[in-house]
């Protein structure tokens, strides 16, 4: 499989036009989210899982916007239509937590690099229902194949994207958010593309092959 050159530069570009075209939306999106956030810490061991279905939502909705279409406030509600995908993103962030924890517990590299290479299971749970918690991150474990220095330093660009939004008296965190939320959901799309490309290529490769055979 080819490796797909990631551009930084272009991917932030994305999360900015985006941004600017969603923002109002976005925006109460997230108030919203921040109120239901605070109201779930008076309710003890439900803050799991409220913090899990408010990442649910807000990743569903970055997905919409990644696509290119307009998501509305009953987008939020969409992946809870079946108790399937709410359970099965439960069970794989659990899952994804252990391994963390696990890579962490041995070196602090190796956990790193467990959870940038299984760190697109969200997205991939959202848009196969029915797929099995392991499966998403078996899934996000071949897709970032290759890439993970790039990816490595992406993370650092947004951590530091979203420092400078802190260092704004935290008022810059309500565009480093949806612009680094953005941008980092246009990249699961485009490593997407391109294993799904490559997929094709090395399918037709190899029939090209028993056929000359």
């Amino acid at each position: 499989m080819t490796t797909m050159r990631i551009s930084i530069k272009e991917l932030l570009e994305f999360g900015w036009l985006k941004t600017k075209q969603h923002y109002w939306y976005l925006f109460c999106v997230g108030i919203l989210a921040i109120l239901v956030k605070g109201a779930s810490m008076v309710t003890g061991p439900f803050q799991i899982i409220v913090s899990v279905a408010i990442s649910i939502s807000l990743t569903y909705v970055l997905l919409i916007i990644a696509r290119g279409e307009t998501p509305t406030f009953e987008s939020l509600t969409v992946p809870f239509r079946s108790y399937k995908t709410p359970l099965t993103f439960f069970l794989a962030t659990l899952l994804i937590m252990i391994a963390g924890l696990i890579g962490l517990a041995l070196l602090i590299l190796p956990g790193i690099w467990i959870l940038i290479r299984l760190q697109f299971y969200k997205y991939i749970v959202l848009e196969h229902e029915g797929i099995k918690a392991r499966e998403s991150l078996a899934q996000s474990f071949e897709m970032t194949k290759g890439h993970f220095w790039q990816l490595f330093l992406f993370l650092i660009v947004i951590v530091l994207f979203n420092f400078i939004g802190i260092l704004c008296l935290f008022v810059g965190l309500l565009i480093t958010l949806p612009v680094t939320g953005i941008a980092y959901t246009h990249l699961y799309m485009k490593l997407k593309a391109h294993h799904h490309a490559s997929k094709v290529s090395e399918g037709n490769h190899e029939h090209a092959h028993h056929v000359h055979a």
